[in-house]
């Protein structure tokens, strides 16, 4: 292995890691925890929103989507790119089954932390439109995934 694909597996391993123990982390907190924390995210949107000239008023119907979309639907884009980029270090297993691990994880993942941790924490409780949300965000992956089959698939045509 180069040193340059070395560095490349632990700065990959790295962010996949650090984002999945965030979440289990912010998983685990309690109700209050979660709502205060999505509320001063949703605030500091708006105020920056209302600053570049908008007008939102951060109520409640505001903090449900900023919670959906950030904290589940966009923190999830992210752990599923990482993901792909993480499974896709596994050359020693065809590329179809990378692809299936990575997709299968990215479910298992949203179940186990909405019907594992948010099941036992303080004021929470599990929800099938979370991890759907959770996963959907998850899904945005398959562009990554287009973009690398696309890339290799012109490289192996101009060889």
């Amino acid at each position: 292995m180069k040193k340059s694909e070395i560095i490349y597996a632990i700065i990959v391993t790295t962010i996949y890691l650090g984002l999945l123990i965030t979440y289990i982390y912010f998983s685990l907190s309690s109700g209050n925890d979660s709502s205060n924390f999505s509320e001063n995210i949703s605030k500091f949107i708006a105020n920056t929103l209302n600053n570049m000239g908008a007008n939102i008023t951060p109520d409640e119907n505001f903090h449900v989507i900023i919670r959906k979309l950030i904290g589940h639907f966009g923190y999830f884009v992210l752990i599923g790119i990482s993901s792909f980029m993480f499974y896709n270090m596994l050359k020693n297993i065809k590329f179809i089954f990378r692809i299936i691990i990575h997709f299968s994880m990215g479910f298992l993942f949203a179940l186990f932390t909405e019907f594992g941790l948010q099941a036992i924490a303080t004021n929470r409780g599990p929800s099938i439109v979370d991890t759907m949300i959770d996963f959907g965000g998850f899904s945005v992956s398959i562009i990554a995934i287009l973009i690398y089959f696309l890339i290799n698939h012109k490289k192996k045509k101009a060889i």
